[in-house]
């Protein structure tokens, strides 16, 4: 009888699925949007995943960043970015109920989902 050694490893965990669902408000374009895919723009441009129909909020107003926690950082707007009325200079870290101010416009985060894919996968090493 043979016997073949086939080491099992653990593979890493699928990528985290992460939901950002936001509130756009005080502002023309008022509704819910859900960035799932980051960085997340927001901003007037056309291609920004969010849109704020805002004269006073720049083209490519700020950006939403997920790494292991949700950021925001201001592309350089003319206006700057707010979060709960104060301006921020870099990276600011963002949880559930703080709202982001673009211009005019306000921008609640209403919920933070980060889940993970399926749990670690099995796998076997051939043997060369």
């Amino acid at each position: 009888m043979s016997w073949e050694y086939q080491p099992t490893i653990l593979l890493p965990p699928e990528e985290p699925q992460v939901e950002v669902t936001l509130r756009v408000g005080q502002g023309t374009g008022t509704g819910q949007t859900v960035c799932r895919v980051f960085p997340c723009e927001l901003g007037r441009d056309a291609g920004c995943a969010v849109l704020v129909q805002d004269r006073w909020a720049s083209r490519r107003h700020a950006r939403l960043d997920w790494d292991g926690g949700l950021t925001v950082t201001d592309l350089g707007s003319t206006n700057g970015t707010r979060v709960n009325g104060a301006r921020i200079s870099g990276p600011c870290p963002l949880r559930t109920g703080d709202v982001l101010t673009l211009g005019r416009t306000q921008v609640t985060v209403e919920r933070i989902e980060a889940g993970h894919g399926a749990p670690p996968r099995q796998g076997t090493v051939p043997l060369l």
